[in-house]
């Protein structure tokens, strides 16, 4: 499709680790993704900087060196608002703003990995935050890529011989609904749920159920992407890159 104004993606999760090299990519790339309007990046305040000043210190970093100091203020467009809260934390001019984009996807690449969170606190940064973007997506007529896990199968332990399936994880007995309407609540089901699934902590029944659920949409285009755990960047944006994180392993898929 074409549009009057050149296509854009909005992303989220841009200061995380796959989602800063998502945003590389997505820049560096844009002509050949037909994406030349740039990048829309919703992001939070943080600890007295606002979203535009955290989008401004990502961009001074190296990784996104390639770009002039003109291009990363006229192809990074920030849009301030909280994807946990209600209506994205968007004042209403930012989400008319939103509205005006020319969109083709939005992608979702934040999320709380936290494996020890409350359900409810799951439910509500990786379950409810989806919904909403999925909600947005669908009404600006855009494709909407959802950044799961690959861990999102149970107890089930795939191999290089008999890997596991691409289709969504049985739930048994268990309604997609129902448990998140419980992590949301009592979260008696939705315990009973995680222990009889075999599901190892809290961030990944999140992500299955968020999946069930995403995909009960028939008249959203919906994209899910599963990435295992991440590391190191063997080339790009160069050699042993593993972001601001002191660690040589990251253990969040979707970050």
């Amino acid at each position: 499709e074409h549009f009057e104004r050149p296509n854009q993606v909005l992303l989220t999760g841009a200061t995380g680790f796959v989602g800063s090299m998502m945003l590389r990519d997505l820049l560096l790339y844009r002509k050949k993704l037909g994406i030349e309007g740039g990048v829309a990046v919703l992001c939070r305040a943080k600890k007295k900087m606002s979203a535009k000043e955290r989008i401004a210190a990502l961009l001074d970093h190296d990784m996104f060196e390639f770009l002039s100091s003109q291009e990363k203020t006229s192809l990074v467009h920030v849009v301030e608002g909280d994807v946990a809260k209600p209506n994205m934390g968007m004042s209403t001019t930012e989400r008319n703003r939103v509205y005006q984009l020319p969109l083709s996807h939005v992608i979702h690449c934040a999320a709380s990995v936290k494996f020890n969170q409350s359900l409810e606190g799951a439910a509500v940064t990786n379950i409810t935050s989806s919904l909403q973007l999925q909600q947005l997506a669908k009404k600006l007529k855009a494709k909407f890529v959802y950044m799961s896990t690959a861990f999102v199968h149970g107890g089930n332990i795939g191999s290089r011989n008999e890997p596991l399936p691409e289709n969504l994880f049985s739930l048994g007995k268990y309604d997609a609904e129902d448990i998140y309407q419980s992590m949301l609540g009592s979260q008696s089901l939705a315990s009973s749920a995680l222990n009889d699934l075999r599901f190892p902590n809290t961030y990944t029944i999140s992500k299955c159920v968020c999946e069930h659920l995403l995909l009960r949409d028939k008249e959203s285009d919906t994209i899910i992407v599963r990435p295992c755990i991440v590391g190191p960047a063997c080339s790009s944006p160069w050699e042993g890159w593993a972001g601001d994180s002191p660690s040589t392993l990251v253990a969040g898929a979707c970050l």
